[in-house]
């Protein structure tokens, strides 16, 4: 194919990426769709207030912590943060609060497509970029109020940082932003905890495939596996995410929060039986039953 027939062809590609993207921001005052394959997914009827309760208190209420009842915040407080900025622009609307969670989605093709680039030709990253957009179950939930958009985010500027770091001038700054980025991973979902590998494996690799070829590669001293500098990388980010979600954590017990902390945890272990069609149905037909619907999870004993 000629080149300006290729240029063409991108830019034609391009622009429908940006078309399947500008719909997940249409008509955000939409719920969940019903009839979709997750419609028990208990995501779209607790996850959008829970974790924007602390922005919504402080605006209407004056406060962000209401004791007794569930306030996320100590333990997830970088997306209630967020929306209390936003709503001081916005107001305290569903709109606005999902309008931020698409801003993150969009983020995320952008961070996608920088990530892969560098990785293959321009077809590669176009076409994650089109499996992204395209995505019924991404078009469900990027479009919720929710924790996840957030976090992907995060995780994606953090992996794109990780796999330049053989190439910065300064690995050992890039390696403490590495560390604050995984900081704000786990105060934005806890469970991020688990992305930490995906993390380390990106620094081991990068620093492999940038090393250079040794002359004497043939000799009877083999070249060591792992490379002295990514090490010290490694241990530079640890000591930035210890560092810093530790004085977070000390923060958390010196206001007396610990309790709050905890608590998130047993909410998201309690075991709820998959509602049935027809109760979904009950939930959407009678507004009442539906608001009330998140505080039917019991409080600890």
């Amino acid at each position: 194919m000629p080149t300006a027939s290729k240029r063409w062809a991108y830019a034609v590609w391009v622009v429908l990426i940006g078309a399947f993207a500008v719909l997940h921001g249409m008509h955000l005052s939409a719920d969940f769709p019903n009839h979709s394959p997750w419609y028990g997914d208990w995501a779209k009827y607790t996850d959008e207030g829970w974790y924007s309760n602390a922005a919504i208190r402080a605006h209407l209420f004056g406060n962000w912590y209401i004791p007794g009842d569930f306030n996320p915040a100590p333990a997830v407080p970088v997306w209630p943060f967020l929306e209390w900025i936003l709503f001081f622009i916005a107001g305290v609307t569903v709109e606005a609060a999902r309008g931020l969670a698409v801003a993150f989605f969009f983020a995320n093709l952008l961070l996608s497509y920088l990530l892969l680039r560098p990785r293959g030709p321009r077809w590669m990253p176009l076409l994650a970029l089109t499996l992204l957009v395209t995505s019924p179950f991404l078009y469900c939930f990027s479009r919720l109020a929710i924790l996840e958009p957030m976090l992907t985010t995060l995780m994606l500027a953090a992996l794109n940082v990780t796999v330049r770091l053989p190439r910065t001038r300064r690995p050992i700054i890039a390696s403490v932003c590495i560390g604050i980025l995984f900081t704000f991973m786990m105060l934005t979902k806890t469970t991020a905890v688990f992305l930490l590998p995906a993390i380390g494996w990106a620094m081991l690799t990068s620093f492999w495939e940038s090393r250079q070829p040794d002359p004497q590669s043939f000799s009877a001293t083999p070249r060591p596996w792992i490379e002295k500098k990514a090490l010290r990388c490694a241990a530079v980010a640890a000591s930035a995410f210890a560092g810093t979600f530790g004085l977070w954590m000390a923060l958390v017990a010196y206001l007396g929060l610990y309790a709050d902390y905890k608590y998130l945890f047993f909410i998201n272990n309690y075991i709820m039986h998959a509602p049935s069609y027809s109760e979904i149905v009950t939930l959407c037909l009678h507004d009442d039953h539906r608001l009330s619907l998140p505080c039917t999870r019991p409080r600890a004993a």
